[in-house]
């Protein structure tokens, strides 16, 4: 796993096998196996008679406000259901997915009009989720599940991992939805394997849990579990634990991964708390923007969550893009020449602090290459601009974007232009702007202009006067990070460094 990983912006949801069709033994590289390969298991088996579902009618069957109920899945490979079978030297082998614990709690809701938001990636960490958590959370969300710690720790970000994992769990609590902590503690034999397989043995034991990018130690996860127990805890979530060196037979063969016998175990922990539950109370609001200063070092604000950011607009008015009956779309929008808004965006500063005080250590290049890029900008802040094409009237313009206040960015300068006329295509999309940020002594003049606090990062989006009369410039979304993993998925925007587009 490398350390640069983080969850898919856009989550896949992947078919469900079915619940009847158990792991078949095959499949590696659709290699037939033997049947003794599923019993050469370093920490349990599936092999044998599985434990019978819970069934049940859930307390609480009265339906959300303002919509079908949601299920919200988040996680890794876990939670997909991955099934390790055979590990052999230092390569896992896997065979047909099982039926996950997540798989088997939503069809058992067997709700009849639903929203299923599919969230588990392999390798995934917490961090995107938890910055955008009002986004990936909808308000008729009923339950949720968050299963990420065999992930977690590997990036030497603990606090941030942490802080995102807290995100989600308030925001699941803010909607009123049953939330679920799935903890999967990985067996020693798993750490044992990598100390012969990869570089981390390289280093002592201490460098190796608080320092080295890329390795874990099992100290260091049972120390970052206490810690998802005390969040769970604190927001009224219910865990559900698993550790593989107390119940191997509910593991798979890289001590990693539950079985089928795992996933049923998880599953009807859950059942037998969801249905004792009642029904809570459901907060629609869309305005659930988090603080972006706090130790996570990322958040996003998309739509109306715009609003409390801005300190100045002039010609720039919210707008709902789409139209009645249908799902709003909201941007700030401008039409006419001379509009100018300007964001006050607080920068996650306590976030690098701890990591310039930390002495991270690498084996791989490409996370060195990360740090790097850190030390010459210490942030990222990323601006959703909506993009369309010609058909579409008016015409999309050219924004003019530059940094003021406590900040500064490298497209200071006349040429930072982004153009928002795509050529390419029919459909209009938004696309991200991605800046790269230093700290800086406030500026005076805008910092009385923008009505901005004296430490916020002032991020100027002015349209531009052109030849062919585009004027229009829509603002959707700010994203604004550390620069590192947190930020570095930002798509489809230019690096401005005095690049016109």
């Amino acid at each position: 796993r490398l350390a640069s990983e983080v969850s898919d912006f856009a989550p896949r949801v992947p078919a469900a096998p079915s619940l009847l069709d158990l792991p078949a033994v095959k499949r590696a590289n659709n290699i037939q196996m033997p049947l003794l390969m599923l019993l050469m298991l370093l920490c349990g088996s599936s092999a044998g008679k599985l434990s019978t579902l819970e069934e049940g009618t859930p307390a609480c069957t009265a339906p959300p406000v303002g919509g079908a109920p949601a299920m919200i899945v988040y996680g890794g490979s876990n939670t997909q259901g991955a099934n390790a079978v055979n590990v052999s030297g230092g390569t896992v082998i896997y065979a047909r997915p099982n039926p996950s614990f997540a798989h088997l709690l939503f069809a058992q809701l067997n709700w009849t009009k639903s929203t299923l938001s599919w969230g588990a990636d392999g390798g995934a960490g917490p961090t995107l989720v938890g910055a955008c958590a009002s986004q990936f959370i909808p308000p008729t969300t009923r339950v949720g599940t968050v299963e990420f710690l065999p992930n977690m720790g590997f990036i030497k970000e603990d606090a941030a991992e942490l802080g995102a994992i807290a995100k989600i769990l308030d925001m699941l609590r803010s909607r009123g939805a049953a939330a679920f902590v799935v903890d999967v503690i990985a067996g020693s034999k798993r750490f044992e394997r990598e100390g012969h397989f990869l570089p981390c043995n390289r280093f002592s034991k201490d460098q190796l849990n608080k320092n080295v990018l890329g390795c874990m130690s099992r100290e260091r996860q049972l120390s970052l579990h206490n810690a998802i127990v005390a969040l769970a805890n604190a927001t009224g979530a219910q865990l559900v634990s698993l550790d593989c060196d107390e119940t191997p037979e509910l593991f798979g063969a890289d001590s990693f991964h539950l079985n089928a016998a795992g996933h049923r175990h998880v599953f009807n922990e859950i059942w037998r708390a969801y249905r004792q539950m009642p029904c809570s109370g459901q907060n629609s609001s869309t305005h659930a923007v988090g603080k972006i200063g706090d130790d996570s070092g990322v958040t996003c604000a998309l739509g109306d969550e715009l609003q409390p950011l801005i300190g100045s607009a002039v010609g720039f008015r919210r707008a709902d893009l789409v139209g009645p009956h249908r799902v709003a779309k909201i941007g700030w929008e401008a039409s006419d020449p001379g509009a100018s808004i300007m964001f006050c965006v607080p920068l996650p500063r306590h976030a690098v602090a701890m990591k310039l005080a930390s002495k991270r250590l690498f084996w791989h290049r490409k996370d060195a290459d990360q740090q790097a890029a850190f030390l010459g900008a210490h942030f990222n802040v990323g601006i959703g601009f909506l993009v369309s094409h010609p058909h579409n009237k008016p015409l999309f313009g050219k924004a003019h974007v530059d940094c003021h206040g406590s900040c500064t960015c490298p497209c200071n300068g006349t040429t930072c232009i982004y153009d928002t006329l795509s050529n390419t295509s029919r459909v209009t999309v938004t696309s991200f702007l991605r800046l790269d940020v230093l700290d800086a002594h406030a500026s005076a003049p805008d910092m009385h202009s923008s009505q901005c606090p004296p430490n916020a990062c002032i991020v100027r989006v002015q349209n531009t006067n052109s030849a062919d009369k585009r004027s229009r410039v829509v603002v959707r979304s700010i994203i604004a990070g550390v620069n590192d993993h947190r930020t570095a998925w930002l798509h489809g925007g230019q690096s401005l460094h005095g690049v016109a587009r």
